[in-house]
């Protein structure tokens, strides 16, 4: 992995997270790590449903805002 710069919608940071806890679910599966293993992979959950959950500003439909 390399360090890339803040990218700015953000998409490229949150995968290379994801890969990073996917590795690590990896390591501590080798290791006698179960509850941190377990942990792990609740963090990779709710990264992808929070992932899958965001949509692109620019896809969003427009919504005209009325203030009282």
């Amino acid at each position: 992995m390399t360090d890339d710069p803040f990218s700015p919608d953000g998409h490229a940071s949150a995968a290379s997270i994801l890969e990073c806890l996917k590795m690590l679910v990896e390591e501590a599966d080798k290791l006698p790590l179960p509850r941190t293993s377990l942990a792990l992979r609740k963090a990779i959950r709710a990264c992808q449903t929070e992932n899958n959950r965001l949509i692109p500003a620019r896809c969003r439909p427009r919504r005209q805002v009325v203030l009282h």
